[in-house]
């Protein structure tokens, strides 16, 4: 509408004057504005839903061997949900590769995220 149009423009002009104040070298700030947001909205951001789906869907191994790899998953996974700019790290691509547990878990960690995140 062209009340949303114009509430959208006004916060972009806000938006950059905040910028614009905030220091001295404004494509830099936004650069790094843009840097901070891209780890704080990750698109494999968990939410209470999506893991409470990826706990019903584990299905935990049996032997002890098979056990310390999908915990190693695990914690790998929950390390990659601390959003902090700084202190984040992401499951890489070549995280995901391969046909080991973790791996295998890992996987199926983040397609059930991406499944039922935004589920309520």
């Amino acid at each position: 509408t062209p009340y949303r149009e114009q509430r959208a423009l006004q916060f972009q002009k806000l938006y950059q004057q905040l910028i614009v104040a905030a220091g001295t070298r404004p494509w830099q700030m936004l650069k790094e504005v843009a840097k901070r947001a891209a780890v704080i909205n990750y698109e494999h951001r968990g939410t209470g839903d999506g893991f409470t789906w990826i706990c019903k869907e584990s299905n935990i191994p049996d032997s002890s061997k098979h056990r310390d790899e999908f915990q190693q998953a695990v914690e790998r996974f929950i390390d990659s949900q601390v959003l902090v700019p700084g202190k984040w790290k992401p499951i890489r691509p070549w995280e995901l590769r391969g046909n080991t547990i973790r791996a295998r878990h890992l996987r199926r960690m983040q397609e059930t995220l991406e499944l039922y995140n935004e589920a309520i």
